[in-house]
């Protein structure tokens, strides 16, 4: 399954998320260097990618991103601070 994950640090979402086998999107303000290097391992099956991960300077970019995606993730999971920008939610809930 694609997941898109974002908010203030998404670091355990994303690590629970990999873990559990899904591919990843994830933005966050920090896009740290542990969790790049989680989403920058290889998947199991092959040579695929198992996410990535790229920091935003506001979560007010979100809506900018997702008007230019190509695709759509299968689900969205919002961790902490994003609830506070309904703005954003509403862009996240048209772009899944």
């Amino acid at each position: 399954m694609k997941l898109l994950i974002v908010g203030a640090s998404v670091r355990a979402a994303v690590q629970s998320a990999l873990r559990a086998g899904h591919f990843v999107t994830a933005y966050d303000l920090f896009a740290d260097a542990d969790t790049r290097r989680m989403c920058d391992e290889t998947s199991e099956a092959g040579n695929q990618l198992r996410g990535t991960i790229d920091r935003v300077d506001s979560f007010t970019q979100l809506i900018e991103i997702a008007r230019q995606a190509q695709t759509s993730p299968d689900r969205i999971i919002v961790t902490g601070g994003v609830e506070n920008y309904p703005n954003v939610m509403t862009a996240l809930a048209e772009w899944a």
